[in-house]
């Protein structure tokens, strides 16, 4: 039984790599577009609108992004200026 799965699994691999072939043949492209997660985000204001008391979570929501990148953001900015 194990023997006819593995059979079905390498017939469906084979199928799927050859339809991406074929769309790259004709020019289609496949996978993420690139600079995708690269929303731009205004660091400077970002900070002068929490420096004035509005939650990290209120910010992230007024821009449509979520909470977890703006605080990604704001850390690799930081860690950015100890390294200079």
């Amino acid at each position: 039984m194990a023997s006819v799965a593995e059979f079905e699994r390498a017939l469906l691999i084979e199928r799927v790599n050859s339809g991406i072939k074929r769309a790259q043949a004709a020019g289609v492209h496949c996978g993420r577009r690139k600079g995708a997660g690269q929303t731009p985000v205004d660091l400077p204001a970002v900070r002068a609108r929490i420096a004035a008391g509005e939650s990290l979570r209120g910010v992230a929501k007024t821009l449509a992004v979520s909470p977890a990148l703006l605080s990604k953001r704001l850390r690799a900015a930081v860690s950015g200026l100890r390294h200079r």
